[in-house]
């Protein structure tokens, strides 16, 4: 019978979750130690097995990425073999808050709420929006930039989900020349984002690391190609002198980003590779 009752232990929950549940014991309410749980009992093995089920349904709070979530193990355990069940089986250290017994888990918090709601439900109703978000996630803090775009871009990577970091932005740092390099100068793979008037998107993807002379504004490519003057809104300060490094696929010359050979530059962000 005592066997009987181990093998359906160990069926219904790993023997290290279960070490788990005793070693932090400490963080759950001595609710359970009132009810006689842990007293002696002429059947320990089914006492044992309720209070397994007494605190997989228990519930717990989650610290992911700051943002707090309240769950239980059987929710987060339901599907096997996951990140979940290792991470309550006792392989790995947890970190809690000894304010609130929160369990800290340094995961992107925003992303967890979708994951959360696929493990309650079992339904891929919104992974198309975790999917946006993953993207989105690849170049924080731009504005430019549609999910679309975002996806292509990193395609040239070959990694879907390459992060990059905002190291400039026109607006924000100012667009004379000076600040354009102090910022970007150096700094390996690049990948810079301009808008001009009318809305237009182009920019230019640098595997080498920008590196000019502080005083000339940016210029793309060996020809200047791209010509993003001294930040200006005069529609005389930017050009285009496009083909002359890359390629023209299209046929269009030096209208192919604007439409004209001269436009207003907006706005302009230069992400690093990270």
């Amino acid at each position: 019978i005592v066997q009987d009752s181990a093998n359906r232990l160990a069926s219904d929950l790993d023997y290290r979750l279960l070490h788990f549940f005793l070693k932090f014991t400490a963080c759950i309410n001595d609710t359970e130690r009132k009810k006689g749980l842990f007293n002696e009992s002429p059947q320990p093995m089914c006492m044992l097995l309720e209070l397994v089920t007494v605190l997989k349904q228990r519930k717990f709070i989650l610290n992911v990425g700051g943002k707090k979530y309240t769950t239980s193990i059987e929710t987060l355990t339901r599907e096997t073999d996951t990140f979940f069940t290792a991470l309550f089986s006792g392989q790995w250290q947890l970190a809690i808050d000894p304010n609130d017994n929160s369990i800290f888990i340094d995961l992107n918090g925003q992303i967890f709420t979708h994951i959360l709601e696929w493990l309650r439900t079992t339904e891929y109703f919104r992974l198309q929006g975790l999917l946006e978000i993953l993207v989105n996630e690849c170049f924080p803090d731009g504005t430019l930039l549609q999910s679309q775009h975002k996806k292509i871009l990193n395609q040239f990577y070959h990694k879907i989900y390459q992060r990059w970091e905002l190291i400039y932005k026109g607006s924000r740092d100012g667009f004379h020349a000076d600040a354009f390099h102090s910022r970007c100068n150096n700094k390996g793979a690049t990948i810079t984002i301009i808008q001009s008037d009318q809305n237009y998107i182009f920019g230019d993807k640098d595997d080498e690391a920008v590196c000019h002379n502080s005083s000339y504004d940016p210029i793309f490519g060996k020809g200047a190609d791209i010509s993003a003057g001294n930040g200006g809104t005069s529609r005389h300060s930017h050009y285009t002198n496009f083909p002359t490094t890359y390629s023209d696929t299209t046929e269009k010359g030096d209208t192919t980003f604007t439409g004209a050979k001269k436009f207003t530059l907006l706005e302009i962000e230069v992400f690093k590779l990270v």
